[in-house]
């Protein structure tokens, strides 16, 4: 019963009329849409049909013409699905995207319905996370083109935590200094030596599920330095919340209709190391 309601909203978007659409095909121009999504693996399972549903009714209904959507396992960094909605009339329907692009839901479906296997963390908790920084990373380097509105979508903690680099983890009240994000390469995971611009005007809307704050002062400061982060990237941190629906709400509007005020923050000029 635990997917049911995940299999009924599939069923009820294709079922909502089988068949083609009888208005002709007309090719569009439109401006290209970039939605790059990165899911943890280890979501709550009482989350799990919400992320769905509001990742299928974005696609289905809400995303413009000619957008391409790339999901990815945000942790792994692995392709989950890839879902391309041509610049074509027909595509306007919601039938006929969910008709069409039924294979690719069936992935996210089962991407979400999957249970990590108790090896990957025997003693450590990684419920809800995603590896930020190296999705960014690998967002720039293999996805990322100049002058395609781009939006990233990240769902899962905001906490960075990774096995092999426990000494970066944001668990237990923990925060990065502003040292990090000067720093070499090699001195820490946050570094963004080399890194100005490199996702230069992309929208980033990072919804996490539970709330994992410590304390307020935690949340501010973690709100803070993701805010730095994605900045000093030419990017911006449109939405950073735990209302996941604030963040599917404005996710099929295209970025120059967003309202996305740049707040400004400066590196703190005492923190010179991490």
């Amino acid at each position: 019963m635990k997917h049911l309601s995940l299999i009924i909203a599939l069923n009820f978007l294709v079922g909502m009329g089988s068949g083609c659409d009888s208005q002709p095909t007309e090719i569009l121009e439109t401006t290209r849409t970039r939605y790059i999504l990165g899911l943890s693996p280890f979501l709550d399972k009482d989350r799990k049909d919400e992320i769905y549903q509001g990742i299928v009714r974005l696609v289905v209904e809400k995303a413009p013409l000619n957008s391409i959507f790339h999901i990815y396992d945000g942790y792994h960094l692995q392709t989950v699905t890839t879902i391309e909605i041509p610049a074509v009339t027909a595509f306007r329907s919601t039938r006929t995207r969910a008709n069409q692009f039924r294979t690719q839901i069936q992935n996210l479906k089962a991407f979400l319905a999957e249970t990590p296997s108790t090896e990957e963390t025997p003693d450590f908790d990684l419920a809800n996370a995603v590896r930020f920084p190296q999705f960014l990373e690998f967002v720039s380097e293999n996805l990322f083109e100049a002058n395609i509105p781009t939006r990233v979508i990240v769902l899962g903690s905001p906490l960075y935590v990774d096995t092999r680099e426990l000494g970066f983890s944001m668990l237990d009240g923990y925060f990065p200094s502003d040292g990090h994000l000067i720093a070499p390469q090699d001195k820490s995971v946050y570094s963004l030596e080399r890194r100005e611009n490199a996702l230069k005007d992309v929208i980033i809307d990072f919804g996490y599920p539970k709330d994992p704050w410590i304390s307020d002062i935690h949340r501010q400061r973690v709100a803070r330095f993701w805010t730095l982060y994605s900045q000093r990237q030419g990017a911006t941190l449109h939405r950073f919340t735990g209302d996941l629906a604030t963040v599917f709400e404005t996710a099929g509007m295209r970025a120059k209709d967003l309202q996305t005020p740049r707040t400004e923050s400066e590196i703190d000029p005492e923190s010179k190391k991490p």
